[in-house]
């Protein structure tokens, strides 16, 4: 999943969604879950966890519409997280449909979802394992906040 955004209510977008075979997550129900975002220069991570709720239709063809036409491509193309066989076969049917010129559809089983975080912990990494973090849950309409040992 790829987050996309994050509004000032700390919900999170989190489009493209494509469940393996047999997942048994159903897009009419929340469930809890937890992101990981990593520094990518420096030790930082944000820890977020809370329920998932699908976006439903309208939003999730918002979502798909709102990505760049080669990114509409692969998705199209590709079934995400499936066992790929031929790297040069899906590129070629990327390219293919991306040079069509024809509207690219969301693909089925391709959706949007929100994470609505109830727990967020930020963290700043020490060599001398001194580790920075701050714990917030939300409490009521806004956020109680503390600060963790290491």
């Amino acid at each position: 999943m790829s987050a996309q955004t994050l509004s000032g209510d700390a919900h999170l977008d989190l489009p493209e969604f494509d469940a393996p075979p047999g997942d048994p997550i159903a897009p009419a129900r929340a469930w809890p879950a937890a992101a990981v975002a990593r520094g990518v220069r420096e030790p930082q991570q944000i820890h977020l966890a809370g329920p998932v709720e699908h976006r439903g239709d309208s939003v999730s063809d918002a979502l798909f519409a709102e990505r760049p036409r080669a990114a509409q491509a692969t998705t199209a193309a590709s079934r995400q997280s499936r066992p790929r066989d031929d790297e040069q076969a899906l590129r070629r049917r990327a390219e293919d449909v991306r040079d069509s010129g024809a509207p690219i559809a969301r693909p089925d089983g391709w959706a949007g979802y929100r994470l609505l975080p109830h727990r967020a912990e930020f963290w700043y990494g020490s060599p001398d394992r001194l580790h920075r973090r701050l714990a917030c849950t939300r409490a009521g309409s806004g956020w109680s906040h503390q600060r963790l040992q290491p």
